[in-house]
């Protein structure tokens, strides 16, 4: 399998209050994240790593083979390489102690988001993902997405700009 890195852009395009799509892909697009040992292991690294890198975690998804993340920079110096490069370190480590195998391929996949209205877009792009893979009919009934800055309902509120009167 090709474990070539993706290109990344200039070294200051990932540093500061920017927000950022991330997209991690599993080794060999093996479907390890349907493992609640998996899953449980990166939403742990994931908040650890993102609050000690200073990152808000907008939205996340865990899908089989990867995963999804929007996350933000929360002040001048939050580095969004650095960031990704732990989170993955960290998680990669436990895993290969634990199960003896690599658990992301190399590198990850971002996108640097231009303002709120296209944050909401690919929010809503990372809810929807389940329902594009049919996984469920609908992006509420995926039980592995979230964020750690909203609640479930909050963020799916704001991710679809439903009114707070709509029920879930």
């Amino acid at each position: 399998m090709n474990r070539r890195r993706p290109p990344r852009l200039p070294g200051p395009v990932y540093i500061g209050v920017k927000a950022y799509f991330l997209t991690i892909c599993c080794d060999e697009r093996r479907t390890i994240l349907l493992q609640q040992k998996a899953r449980d292991l990166v939403l742990f690294e994931l908040r650890r790593t993102s609050d000690n890198h200073r990152f808000a975690v907008f939205a996340y998804c865990l899908m089989p083979d990867h995963l999804h993340l929007v996350v933000e920079g929360r002040t001048d110096s939050s580095n969004c390489t650095t960031f990704a490069r732990v989170f993955k370190q960290r998680t990669a480590f436990a895993w290969k102690q634990g199960v003896g195998e690599r658990l992301w391929q190399a590198g990850f996949y971002d996108h640097v988001l231009r303002d709120a209205e296209h944050m909401r877009s690919i929010v809503r792009y990372v809810l929807e993902n389940p329902v594009r893979a049919h996984l469920v009919t609908s992006p509420q009934a995926y039980p592995h997405s979230g964020s750690f800055i909203y609640e479930r309902d909050e963020l799916f509120a704001w991710a679809f700009d439903w009114s707070t009167e709509r029920s879930m």
